[in-house]
């Protein structure tokens, strides 16, 4: 599919071929495992009361509805010094900034990929549409980065927490989430129309 298109490009200046969006994807489950199978384990060893996280997220920023003083109080204080210091220094920094760098990656070549006209599985969009639907990932990755410079922040204050830095934290991770939510939408629409349209080529050309 990529050699077909070649060095293609729409009226947004770019093309994106299959293999290019199948690199991103690759990249993201590569960054997804890394987080999961190596940084989280990383974390849950070095927190000073591991028990308290038994049936509970091990990251504030997985809290959909938010989070409260005490709820961050009582996790920075379970997370403890060496916890707390990974937590903020590496996880934030390099983990989740590199995973959160190939899903807005992804998302803004999915959105492409599934709206270019010239493929005919594309829904055809005018051009303002495709930049709009390119909105909501940029917003998404912007709260997430507002949110871990927030939540860095409370860590490092620790354990002079501020209730209003924690108060704005809380409503960026449930602003993120909320954005989440619309990508994840988005996602799957287009991600239907373009299965829909794959199935149903065969039939018409019969």
């Amino acid at each position: 599919m990529a050699g077909e298109q070649g060095t293609k490009s729409d009226e947004l200046g770019i093309w994106i071929r299959f293999w290019d969006l199948a690199i991103a994807f690759v990249l993201l489950i590569a960054a997804f495992l890394m987080v999961r199978l190596d940084a989280i384990p990383q974390l849950r060893s070095l927190a000073a009361d591991q028990t308290y996280f038994n049936g509970k997220p091990l990251l504030l920023d997985t809290y959909r509805r938010g989070y409260s003083f005490e709820m961050v109080r009582d996790q920075l204080r379970a997370l403890g010094g060496q916890g707390r210091d990974y937590y903020a220094h590496t996880f934030m920094p390099m983990h989740d900034l590199a995973l959160s760098l190939f899903l807005l990656t992804f998302m803004v070549l999915f959105v492409l990929y599934a709206t270019q006209a010239d493929k005919h599985y594309a829904i055809g969009m005018p051009s303002w549409v495709r930049k709009v639907l390119l909105i909501p990932p940029v917003v998404q990755f912007l709260l997430d980065i507002g949110e871990n410079f927030m939540l860095r922040s409370v860590i490092e204050s620790f354990p002079w927490i501020s209730v209003k830095v924690v108060d704005q934290a809380s409503q960026l991770t449930q602003a993120k989430w909320f954005l989440i939510f619309i990508n994840a939408m988005i996602m799957l629409g287009l991600g239907s129309y373009t299965v829909y349209q794959w199935l149903s080529r065969p039939a018409q050309k019969a």
